[in-house]
């Protein structure tokens, strides 16, 4: 299960379909619909209902979109932390860091 898929996932979900979703995120209808029925194989489970409207949740993806946005949200947190420490270092403290043994 990559990040990548998590988001078209979520992305598909919120827009109510694969075309809306691919004009919001730039990427081609098809790359989202693999990308979507990989995480669904992945997971063993169907994960939306396609419609010639759109798309549903399932009652399983309902359950996994809870999940899935709370992962989206702890990795866009820990990319935000890790970018601002990066941003605080100093050459002087990342090399110490670096160069500190590790606890045995």
């Amino acid at each position: 299960m990559e990040l990548r898929q998590i988001r078209y996932f979520v992305a598909v979900t919120r827009a109510e379909g694969f075309r809306k979703a691919s004009r919001e995120l730039y990427v081609a209808q098809p790359t989202l619909s693999v990308a979507v029925h990989q995480l669904e194989s992945e997971l063993g489970v169907k994960l939306l209902r396609r419609t010639a409207r759109g798309v549903q949740l399932t009652a399983e993806g309902q359950r996994f979109l809870a999940h899935a946005e709370v992962i989206l949200g702890r990795a866009d947190r820990a990319k935000a932390e890790m970018r601002a420490r990066a941003h605080r270092a100093t050459p002087a403290s990342a090399g110490s860091v670096a160069a500190r043994p590790a606890s045995p």
